[in-house]
């Protein structure tokens, strides 16, 4: 099973399905992206055999990581909003809020400017902002 996926700018892709449980997907890059892409694998593992499969997995994963972890960043800042949450169930999903880290920060910061919600809990997010860019 093979076919053309799509296009944007200087990226052209098509997938296939190479045995059970593994998929090959073609790209064309621009040169300067795919020269800056080397260097950094180089960089980070050497240059080895399977060095460029193990950064390009790493890089998808990372973006579907990323995507998921906003869904859930969404979800996790839901009870925050509630004006029928107990503080103690607002202060909890802050906590939960921190660990999904860069993408919850932005819902972090929201929350710590927003009037409506309490101060012990603004204090906290902006707390949690602060540890996270500590890190």
């Amino acid at each position: 099973m093979c076919g053309y996926v799509g296009s944007h700018k200087d990226l052209y892709l098509t997938s296939a399905v190479v045995r059970g449980n593994m998929g090959r997907i073609d790209a064309v890059l621009d040169n300067k992206l795919e020269d800056r892409f080397r260097m950094e694998v180089a960089k980070r593992y050497g240059v080895k055999k399977g060095v460029m499969l193990r950064a390009i997995s790493e890089a998808i994963e990372a973006w579907v990581s990323t995507d998921e972890s906003k869904k859930l960043a969404r979800t996790l800042a839901k009870p925050i909003r509630d004006p029928k949450a107990s503080v103690s169930v607002k202060q909890h999903a802050v906590t939960a809020l921190a660990s999904t880290g860069i993408a919850g920060r932005e819902l972090l910061a929201d929350i710590g400017a927003d009037s409506s919600i309490p101060d012990s809990v603004r204090e906290q997010a902006f707390k949690a902002i602060s540890a996270q860019s500590d890190r």
